[in-house]
């Protein structure tokens, strides 16, 4: 190999042709990092935990490449927080921390689901009608709750139909439609 060494900004950084490529390395606080022109982008490469990790700018952000497994993640910086991209089962999940917790973010069917752990359960929100409908798994049943004129609404499939289980006056009440009728259990 051709190896040639440059002084640039008092640091001695050195060029090497690899596979028809100019690598540039500079030494960066302890650490050699590696630039290769990608695509007409500047790629930055660090070895950081044992890993290679890949720096790229991409729409004025600095997005992160760290190889966990078998998957490429991509870090990105998202109005102050750090938000991870992971590509799982042929969809884009993106990760983000909110209040102590992790926030999964998935696109269904043209809307973004969102998954949170709560009580040791996966909990599914959905923006529906403009509303927020949660949905947990009970059992075998999915539930579904949405907040209606202040209270929590409760609906489950039982018998092929669609109850509807709402708190009044210190008790569940219980809508099912029955015909042309909603029928109200106490």
């Amino acid at each position: 190999m051709i190896v040639e060494y440059v002084e640039k900004g008092g640091m001695i950084v050195e060029y090497v042709e690899k596979g028809g490529m100019i690598v540039e390395y500079v030494e960066k606080g302890g650490m050699i990092v590696e630039y290769v022109e990608k695509g007409g982008m500047i790629v930055e490469y660090v070895e950081k935990g044992g890993m290679i990790v890949e720096y790229v700018e991409k729409g004025g952000m600095i997005v992160e490449y760290v190889e966990k497994g078998e998957m490429i993640v991509e870090y990105v910086e998202k109005g102050g927080m750090i938000v991870e991209y992971v590509e799982k089962g042929g969809m884009i999940v993106e990760y983000v921390e909110k209040g102590g917790m992790i926030v999964e973010y998935v696109e269904k069917g043209g809307m973004i689901v969102e998954y949170v752990e709560k009580g040791g359960m996966i909990v599914e929100y959905v923006e529906k009608g403009g509303m927020i409908v949660e949905y947990v798994q009970k059992g075998e049943m999915i539930v579904e709750y949405v907040e209606k004129g202040g209270m929590i609404v409760e609906y489950v499939e039982k018998g092929g139909m669609i109850v509807e289980y709402v708190e009044k006056g210190g008790m569940i009440v219980e809508y099912v439609e029955k015909g042309e009728m909603i029928v109200e259990y106490v």
